[in-house]
């Protein structure tokens, strides 16, 4: 479920009609995740279908909707993230240590050697750099296509009753 409890939004208004212009512009395509590709090859890994962030960017851009160079979209529909890097712990090997007690004492054996353990190397390495990326939210894609169709259906509704003299 979504809220959509209308007492929560401003006074609603139709799109836009520059947005639903340049809405035309927008490609939907059919790809496949490189990570996919890398891990189960070109046949493997499935194909999806949607929009990139980037092109939709561009579109927004070109239509005077968006910046130049700007990572904020008034629109919902588009963002723009910055995410950490991310780490994890990770065994990198083994050493052998002198086994301590709670105190922090060696303990010896009867013959007053070290008694020795096996202990874990643990070094925190980065498994996912830093980095920006762009991405989009489909359901509210879905709204600004459904206007568009219903708004391009109206147009050629109203051709087609011009070619057929209704009014």
């Amino acid at each position: 479920m979504v809220t959509s409890d209308g007492t929560l939004k401003t006074e609603p208004v139709s799109p836009d009609e520059t947005l639903l212009d340049a809405w035309g512009d927008v490609r939907y395509i059919a790809y496949k995740w490189l990570n996919a590709v890398a891990i189960k090859g070109e046949e493997g890994a499935r194909i999806h279908h949607g929009v990139i962030a980037q092109q939709l960017r561009d579109v927004l851009i070109s239509h005077g909707l968006m910046e130049e160079e700007s990572t904020t979209c008034r629109y919902a529909f588009l963002c723009y993230d910055d995410y950490p890097a991310v780490y994890d712990d990770v065994i990198t090997g083994q050493r052998e240590m002198p086994l301590t007690d709670n105190d922090g004492s060696i303990i010896v054996d009867e013959d007053d050697n070290p008694v020795m353990v096996m202990e874990d190397i643990i070094e925190r390495v980065e498994i996912t750099p830093a980095g920006s990326r762009w991405g989009v939210r489909p359901d509210l894609l879905f709204y600004i296509e459904a206007a568009w169709q219903r708004r391009e259906i109206e147009r050629i509704k109203a051709r087609l009753d011009l070619i057929e003299g209704k009014h």
